[in-house]
């Protein structure tokens, strides 16, 4: 079986890191991220959909230049931040050990992604690591799923996706995989329903 994984949200809990991160940019941009804000259900979408979102209520507009910002000071110092969730190693051992062949699709740009999983320990792991390129042409998951598939000949019927945003859910439906509801993660388990996720996982 193929295995395809989110990460954040599935396999790292980047809050933390993403937080201070864009905590920061706003800052640079004269805007301030109140301490009450919960960005937990913003993170799965590009950045720059996150951005946006956070922009909004100071009627600024300038998210490529925040999200610029956020991501030089992610690179520096935001990543180092995400923390494995309890047991995800064990399970990604065991399914290893097992024969599966796991695989990464996540939204973070290729490099985070790389640098992330490589700190804690867990690259080895995968056949291979797929993030999104620096020019933003897959930040539609759905694209970069299909990427995935066909750079590795993976198979719809013999591949699983595994993640906890809606996106995740979509991204499967869309390329005829099996798609499981990760609801330790940043999406509500009403989200993962309702996007039709076809197994719900604790």
């Amino acid at each position: 079986m193929n295995v395809i994984f989110d990460m954040d949200g599935t396999l790292v809990d980047s809050v933390p890191g993403i937080r201070a991160s864009l905590a920061y940019a706003l800052d640079q941009q004269g805007h301030r991220l109140a301490e009450e804000t919960d960005i937990t259900a913003l993170i799965g979408p590009p950045m720059d959909k996150i951005v946006a979102a956070l922009l909004a209520p100071f009627g600024d507009d300038r998210v490529a230049q925040t999200v610029a910002i956020y991501r030089e000071h992610y690179g520096r110092v935001g990543l180092l931040q995400g923390l494995m969730y309890p047991g995800i190693q064990q399970v990604l051992q065991t399914l290893h050990a097992e024969g599966h062949h796991l695989f990464i699709a996540t939204s973070k740009r290729q490099p985070f992604a790389e640098r992330i999983l490589a700190r804690i320990g867990i690259s080895a792991l995968f056949d291979d690591i797929l993030g999104t390129p620096l020019d933003g042409s897959m930040d539609d998951k759905r694209l970069l799923v299909a990427h995935l598939l066909g750079k590795q000949g993976l198979l719809p019927s013999s591949s699983v996706m595994v993640g906890d945003r809606k996106e995740d859910i979509v991204s499967a439906q869309h390329n005829h995989l099996l798609s499981i509801g990760a609801r330790w993660g940043y999406g509500s388990q009403q989200e993962l329903t309702s996007s039709g996720a076809d197994r719900l996982c604790q």
